[in-house]
């Protein structure tokens, strides 16, 4: 597969999908290393279709709370990791 369809040059990121009825990359980005994006994003930069820059260009937020301290998520559940 190709990714660089995906991809949005202005933010370095990719587009959450693309609608084929209009023909266009969805408005939403991924931006956080601690989601499902990671992969892709991996996978898309060792295979040339994006360039290295991409990788950090990945939000790593950090949070901290009762004594936890570790990446940000979009839910805060395993799904993203």
């Amino acid at each position: 597969m190709d990714f660089s369809i995906f991809y949005n040059e202005n933010r370095g990121l990719f587009h959450i999908g693309i609608d084929l009825e209009k023909g266009a990359a969805s408005p939403g980005l991924y931006d956080l290393m601690a989601s499902e994006a990671r992969l892709t994003s991996y996978l898309a930069v060792a295979k040339g279709d994006v360039p290295r820059r991409h990788w950090r260009s990945l939000s790593r937020a950090m949070r901290s709370s009762g004594g936890y301290q570790g990446m940000a998520s979009w839910t805060g559940t395993m799904f993203e990791y």
